[in-house]
């Protein structure tokens, strides 16, 4: 009777990505899964016995979380936040579980291994109106540059998309007879129409008939929307230095990330009296739970919407 091989890393994460791919787990989700796991593996390999797979114990798991938590077995050597904690706890708890239910493993060594209490948290920052205004004139609509960084605001801003969303953005993907944005590349690859305000879809076109062209270099020949000096498609890095310019020129204290408008337009929606599950569908998110962690309402916020829209206020009895 042959032996079954060894259970190496190299052959359980090989098995844990083709069970990943066949959950058409977006690409970019599936490289934070398996960031997550190297920094896990590099942590074994400092131990005496580094253990395969099917030797971690659930001690080992705990050492290495309260690690992340005092920053001992972080990767950069600072604590984690129990938020982040509990993410990678996730990943390592999906990886084991797989295993297991695949007859990998014999036992699954997370069974027991406590969840960090992370609480539910702010959301995160959110401009003010007046804010996104201070924000959207300093883009220097004179130049090239400014057009394209002005395009680049409105999108994010106006249509709530994510960054990766923003920038995978093709030239095909701006319905211009309907005025809507067609994302392809949605999370879990769900596609999804977003309507463009007239505002908007006007900066969009200054961009592309006065803007990108300038960018554009010979021999150099893509559809991307957003295009970078190099003339290539624009990339992370690149927007991101982009919105931390324009921040400091609007003068803004937090630092501005696409994620901040994104929770922004999701936010101002609500407060403008659009209801939920129009956002989700905006926002392309599979449960209104996800939708409303975007959302930033004080109390005197909520107290108003309830004194002023709850039926009850509007009769007596």
């Amino acid at each position: 009777m042959p032996r079954t091989p060894r259970l190496t890393w190299k052959r359980a994460l090989e098995a844990f990505d083709r069970h990943l791919r066949a959950k058409n787990l977006a690409p970019l989700s599936r490289k934070k899964y398996f960031d997550v796991l190297g920094r896990f593996q590099r942590y074994l390999e400092t131990l005496d016995a580094p253990p395969r797979p099917d030797q971690v114990t659930v001690d080992q798991l705990r050492t290495y979380q309260a690690g992340l938590l005092a920053g001992t077995t972080s990767a950069s050597g600072r604590p984690l936040t129990a938020r982040s904690t509990a993410a990678t706890t996730t990943v390592l708890v999906l990886l084991f579980r797989f295993l297991t239910s695949e007859g990998l493993l014999k036992q699954d060594p997370t069974l027991r291994l406590e969840q960090p209490n992370a609480g539910h948290g702010a959301p995160g920052d959110v401009l003010t109106v007046k804010q996104v205004q201070r924000l959207l004139g300093a883009a220097d609509l004179t130049c090239p540059m400014g057009l394209r960084d002005r395009a680049a605001l409105e999108l994010l801003y106006g249509t709530g998309v994510r960054r990766a969303e923003l920038l995978d953005v093709d030239l095909g993907d701006v319905d211009h007879k309907q005025r809507e944005l067609i994302v392809r590349q949605g999370k879990g690859r769900k596609p999804r129409l977003l309507p463009l305000t007239q505002s908007t879809y006007t900066r969009v076109m200054d961009y592309l008939e006065r803007g990108r062209p300038a960018f554009l270099k010979p021999g150099k020949v893509h559809t991307s929307l957003f295009v970078a000096q190099h003339g290539g498609p624009m990339g992370t890095r690149a927007l991101q230095k982009t919105l931390d310019r324009l921040a400091k020129q609007a003068k803004l204290r937090q630092r501005l990330t696409a994620h901040t408008l994104r929770r922004s337009f999701a936010t101002h929606l609500l407060q403008a009296g659009t209801p939920l599950p129009v956002i989700q569908k905006l926002l392309g998110h599979a449960s209104l739970s996800t939708t409303s962690a975007y959302l930033c309402l004080d109390a005197s916020q909520l107290r108003r919407e309830v004194v002023l829209k709850h039926p009850r206020e509007r009769f007596d009895v």
